[in-house]
């Protein structure tokens, strides 16, 4: 994934260890970080080094909790997550579809995808699901992103 600036697309049922195949992926990523110079240790990474793991839904809350907020605005939070090194969009399709919610995830997936970002994202719907959901575009940009991966099984939540 890191050598080829590739992300990954997990989809499937609810429950079935998407998002923890995500976080292995996350986690392997910081336990493989390597300080650029000498002079600072791994705990001092510069934070857009850092990979980022947020649930879409609060990203939007973050983006919309921005207009209440005179000290950051919505580019400064964008780009947050739009400059990181590695991100993780957990539960892309869950949230409720409006043009500023199609606005503010195209602008991020869009950036990544350009500057061919290492994106990973889950989600319960397949590619087709969520450009019928969300957006042609988005999914399209997705698709040139990401290896897209299928999750089978049944849900871990209920068998407990």
């Amino acid at each position: 994934m890191k050598t080829e600036n590739r992300g990954y697309y997990f989809h499937g049922g609810s429950g079935v260890g998407k998002t923890h195949f995500a976080v292995a992926l996350m986690r392997h990523e910081i336990l493989n970080l390597e300080p650029e110079q000498k002079n600072y240790h791994k705990w001092d990474i510069p934070s857009e080094k850092m990979p980022l793991f947020v649930p879409v839904i609060e990203l939007l809350l973050d983006i919309r909790n921005s207009y209440n907020n005179t000290s950051i605005s919505e580019k400064t939070i964008i780009d947050k997550y739009t400059h990181v090194d590695l991100l993780v969009l957990d539960d892309l399709g869950a949230e409720k579809t409006t043009e500023w919610v199609l606005q503010a995830l195209y602008t991020i997936i869009d950036r990544r995808s350009r500057e061919e970002m290492r994106t990973i994202i889950t989600s319960n719907l397949s590619l087709t699901e969520l450009k019928n959901k969300l957006d042609n575009r988005i999914a399209s940009r997705i698709a040139g992103l990401c290896d897209v991966q299928e999750i089978e099984g049944k849900d871990r939540r209920l068998t407990r």
